[in-house]
């Protein structure tokens, strides 16, 4: 791989992202998916070498995947001097601040400092593409939606769990938006059978009066078969927060 990124007329790409290259299974899952998997799906690509960024090697292009802090600035700046094309690929609306609360405004500043320094966004959703554009009329941007792998959605699901599984899958610290309806489940559960089924990094010890709570540690290996655990999903988002 080594001799063919330097004789290759591919254009050349590298990804910088938060924290250590982990195995693919450790991975935070949004870099799995807007990092590992692209990479992952150029392998074979004639026309782009698409890797994990290494400072000692010259690139054409390079995405920094939700990382746009003081050393990504500073590496930005530093790569746009050697005539390298800087995009910033991101999946939160960090150019809203006002749904972030006192701590994380840095994060605003840091993120519009460096929209200020690249050549291109990438956004997950039209939503937050369309917020860029407003704020940065004249930038390159570009809504790519989440690159979900089939394979996860191959088997079937045989019947239905009694009681019924109501799942949740997804950070523990955002499972707590079930609380938003959590009127709405306990009346529910007066009338029908059913559990929660939490799929997460860890237990987010949510409990409601009458619900039996179930915790699965979620697996990347096992996703697949984790979900056919559950029987109907629930996703409750405040619409008011721009996150």
């Amino acid at each position: 791989m080594f001799r063919s990124f330097i004789l290759t007329d591919k254009i050349k790409i590298g990804y910088v992202f938060e924290g250590l290259p982990l195995p693919y299974n450790r991975i935070m899952p949004s870099t799995r998916l807007r990092v590992y998997d692209i990479i992952k799906s150029f392998a074979n690509d004639n026309d782009f070498f698409v890797e994990i960024y290494k400072p000692w090697k010259k690139y054409d292009l390079v995405v920094f995947q939700k990382k746009f802090d003081e050393s990504a600035n500073s590496l930005a700046k530093k790569l746009k001097a050697g005539g390298v094309k800087i995009v910033l690929d991101i999946n939160v609306n960090y150019y809203d601040k006002s749904f972030l609360n006192e701590d994380p405004k840095f994060q605003n500043r840091d993120v519009m400092n460096f929209t200020e320094i690249c050549d291109g966004v990438i956004t997950t959703t039209e939503y937050i593409r369309d917020y860029v554009l407003g704020l940065f009329p004249n930038k390159n941007v570009a809504c790519i939606p989440e690159n979900i792998d089939g394979k996860f959605f191959e088997k079937t699901k045989l019947g239905e769990n009694t009681p019924l599984n109501l799942t949740y899958v997804g950070y523990s610290t955002k499972a707590s938006e079930i609380l938003h309806i959590r009127d709405i489940l306990e009346g529910l559960r007066k009338k029908h059978a059913f559990r929660l089924l939490f799929i997460c990094e860890k237990d987010p010890k949510i409990r409601m009066d009458g619900i039996e709570s179930v915790f699965v540690k979620y697996d990347q290996k096992k996703i697949h078969r984790q979900l056919l655990d559950g029987d109907i999903a629930i996703y409750p988002r405040d619409l008011s927060n721009g996150y």
